[in-house]
């Protein structure tokens, strides 16, 4: 998993950004 501040594109899946 990426930064819990902004994940766009995590295990081929599209979250929304969390800013």
């Amino acid at each position: 998993m990426h930064g819990p501040a902004c994940t766009f594109i995590t295990q081929g899946e599209v979250s929304s950004p969390k800013i």
